[in-house]
This record gives structure tokens, sequence and C-alpha cells, in this order.
């Protein structure tokens, strides 16, 4: 209450919007998932304890019970008296009483790593690639990248590959970035995309699906112009990394056989046109703060700046400016 006096709401420290969703997510896994390895009841035990609950009905107290403390995802719990090794002689053993609770040994299970893949052409020019680079890596906060080029750059562990541009080359670029990640989950990351840090927080709930955040902005960089609709771009991919291995050798083997068609797209599971022969499902996203496509005239792919353009109409459609952009109010000052 002391922060509302003089109707002047605010907080006296700094709070980005990722922070908020990190301490959300966070409080969530220790107390829903019941991650937290002092937790002696679960959730669910309170929650019974004093229904009626406002807000609570009886079947999300039933969900709630379904939840193991702890988590098997976090952590195993091993009692005390399963077979463990006798005591030394210099050593003595504990005295367990009959109505003493089993001490829990917590053994960590280590979560899953995350990485990312950087992959250009080298064609933009050569300040956005900066501008983009500089805040992809602040973005990602310390995470591995593994970019991949067509001419040497200085940015993550670069490969070369000596390729003329094209779509297979870009598959070819993507699947060697993949080879070479060594973490569990991998984010796909392209040369002109302002990411958002809140683009990174997100974690796949299923290893075999693939995820696209849909929080997505286009900026036509002559005149400042943007768009957002509905969309599930390459660029803002997150899988995971042995699966999305399989599909590029499986991709890249039919463009080598078939050639390339529109029919196969760009973003792997969004259509059902191409029966692969390792199929999965995907999801959309939506990070709390859009990411920013930048259209330069290089781009490997042309957008389409207003509906009409569109054979299928978006059922989301936003405009906005360079200035605008929710999320976001530094993009000219980064682009000058």
């Amino acid at each position: 209450m002391f922060r509302t006096q003089g109707g002047d709401f605010g907080f006296p420290y700094e709070l980005t919007g990722s922070a908020v969703g990190h301490a959300k997510k966070t409080a969530k896994e220790l107390f829903f998932k019941g991650t937290w390895e002092k937790q002696v009841k679960p959730l669910s035990w309170l929650v019974e304890k004093f229904m009626p609950v406002p807000g609570w009905k009886e079947e999300d107290l039933a969900k709630l019970k379904e939840t193991l403390t702890p988590a098997p995802s976090t952590s195993t719990v091993i009692p005390l008296t399963t077979s463990i090794p006798a005591p030394q002689s210099s050593q003595v053993a504990p005295t367990q009483s009959p109505n003493q609770i089993p001490i829990p040994l917590i053994i960590p299970i280590s979560s899953p790593t995350i990485g990312c893949i950087y992959y250009t052409d080298n064609l933009p020019d050569e300040k956005i690639l900066r501008v983009c680079q500089k805040q992809l890596k602040k973005a990602v906060a310390g995470k591995k990248i593994v970019s991949v080029s067509l001419k040497p750059i200085d940015f993550g562990e670069n490969i070369v590959l000596p390729l003329e541009r094209g779509y297979l080359t870009m598959f070819k670029q993507i699947l060697a970035g993949l080879e070479a990640l060594d973490t569990d989950i991998v984010f796909f990351c392209e040369h002109d995309v302002l990411y958002h840090p809140t683009h990174f927080d997100f974690r796949p709930s299923d290893r075999n699906v693939w995820y696209y955040d849909g929080n997505y902005w286009f900026l036509r960089a002559s005149d400042g112009f943007a768009i957002h609709y509905n969309v599930s771009p390459l660029s803002g991919l997150c899988v995971y990394r042995d699966i999305a291995i399989k599909h590029y050798k499986e991709r890249i083997a039919m463009v080598e056989k078939e050639g390339f068609s529109y029919r196969i797209g760009f973003e792997p599971m969004t259509h059902g046109r191409i029966q692969w022969k390792n199929q999965y499902k995907f999801e959309v996203y939506q990070a709390s703060s859009p990411s920013i496509d930048i259209s330069h005239g290089k781009n490997v792919t042309s957008k389409r700046w207003t509906q009409d353009k569109f054979r299928r109409k978006p059922t989301i459609w936003k405009e906005a400016n360079i200035d605008t952009i929710p999320g976001w109010d530094n993009v000219r000052r980064l682009l000058k």
C-alpha cells in the first residue's frame, strides 16, 4: 500500500517484462509442480485444508492432486530405507525410531540445456547484421550460439559453408548448426531479426512438438511501417534438437532428389502437404513481447504488406510504425 500513497503507484527499481515472467514461472514451478526440495506437503493439502476457497473448484483440486511432490522432472527421491552401503568403522549409523519418517535423499536431475543456431547468407547491410547480432547476444543471456555463414564472421562458434545462397543451402546451414550444437533444445535465429529477451524464456513442454513464437512483427526498414498477423515463422522456432536433425536430413534428401517447391514450405510441421517419414505436431506460443523481422530488400522471402495480398486473409492484423511496436521503445535508435 505504501507505493500507492500520493496516487503515483510505482516501483523504486527497474522491473522488466522478462523479470516478471521469470518470477511467475518460478512460482508456478515451485508451488504447482512441487519442485522445491524442502517442500513437506503438496499445495493440494493446503487448498483442501481451507476449502471452500474462492476461485477453486473441486475439479481444480483434483487436478492439483495429480502433481507429484517433488516433481520427477527435477529430482529423484530415494528413501534411505532402501539399500544403502553400510557405514565404515569410523562412522556411526543413525538410529531411526519406528515412528520416524524416512529422510529422502534428493538426487538432482539436470534441466534440458538451451542453445541457438544463427544462420546468415551475409548479404544484408553490415549495419543491420551488427545490430541484430548485438541484440541477439544480449537477448540469449549467455546461451550457446552456433553461427553458420557463407563467409567467415566473428559471432558465436562460426561454421562456414562455401555454397551459393539458396533454399537448399539454407537447409544445409540449419543442419550444420544443429549438428554442431550440443544442447537439448534449440532456438532458430536469423540474421535480420531483433529478438526480444522474453522469446528465449519459453521451454517446450513436449519433446515431440515443434513450437513457434507467434508474437512477431515485420518492419519495413525503408519507411518504418510495421505489421503483425497470425504467423508461425521459422525464425521463431524452438524445438528439441534431436528431432530437428532428423527432419532436416529428410528435408535435404527430398530437395536434392526432387528440387525445392513451395509445396514443401519453410516452417516444418505447420501444414500437411508433405507426409514426412518423421512426422510431428506443432504449436504456436506467444512470448510476452514480440521479436521484429526487418525487411531490408535482400530477404530470402518477400513480405506481403497489405491484407489483399494474402490468398487466405489473416484472422489477426495490426499495423504500427517503428516507434509504436509494442514492447520496444528503441528500434529507431538501434537501427541508426
